[in-house]
């Protein structure tokens, strides 16, 4: 039976934070504590912790920045790369027709449903603040600007329900519908029906009504049916297309 390799201390500072960061302690984008406070806090040396942050740079967890605010930071968004890996799985799962577009269009309703209850209970003023910021003020926007607003105001939802699992699958999903719906043209009619239908999932979502966002939710993905009627309809060309 192999034997498991001792960690060095540098590599069990660097596991702490590790799972420090996987339960929420330090949030993404957050700047770590100083190396003194952390050589404080783990009773290893400055170079013991420099070693471990080195390491989860190398491994792509931080980033960092170098002058006076400088410091070793979390990057803004860690599921990127995961989402991104997840996303190319998904382009290739329909392209040689493992999963379909219905199957994914029905999974992204899912979780846009139940986000919009969780949010509902869980967002903060910053959440508030993010979601009506992706509200379009202006029906006349370019089609392209006004479809990574529902598109962005959908995604900020979801990060507000504080769930990574529901946040990672939805950014590979929402890369492949944006890729798609943004060869789409909306009619001023379906412009003002998001608008009206983001409006009041917004405000259920400010009053902490789950259950009304939820059903708000429902009834937008219901009404704006114009990006799913045009994945179904062109999907599997434009999958082949993008791939390519």
């Amino acid at each position: 039976m192999p034997r498991s390799r001792v960690l060095t201390v540098a590599e069990q500072v660097a596991e702490c934070l590790t799972r420090s960061i996987l339960d929420g302690t330090y949030r993404p984008g957050a700047r770590l504590p100083a190396e003194n406070s952390l050589a404080e806090e783990y009773g290893v040396s400055r170079s013991t912790v420099r070693q471990a942050l080195d390491l989860l740079h190398s491994q792509g967890v931080v980033t960092v920045k170098r002058g006076r605010n400088g410091g070793y930071f979390l990057f803004s968004h860690l599921t990127d790369d995961c989402g991104s890996r997840l996303a190319g799985c998904l382009f290739t799962a329909l392209g040689a027709a493992r999963i379909s577009l219905g199957e994914l269009y029905e999974t992204r309703t899912i979780i846009q449903v139940h986000s919009c209850g969780l949010a509902a209970e869980r967002r903060q003023a910053k959440d508030l603040e993010a979601i009506k910021g992706c509200i379009p003020t202006d029906p006349a926007l370019s089609t392209a600007e006004f479809l990574n607003k529902v598109i962005e105001f959908q995604a900020v939802i979801v990060a507000a329900a504080y769930n990574r699992l529901l946040s990672l699958h939805i950014a590979s999903i929402v890369r492949i519908i944006r890729a798609i719906a943004l060869t789409l043209e909306i009619s001023p009619e379906d412009r003002l029906c998001y608008i009206a239908n983001m409006t009041r999932i917004y405000e259920a979502i400010e009053k902490g009504d789950a259950e009304g966002a939820r059903s708000c939710m429902r009834t937008c993905l219901d009404e704006t049916h114009v990006i799913e009627r045009y994945l179904l309809e062109r999907g599997k060309q434009l999958i082949t297309e993008i791939k390519g």
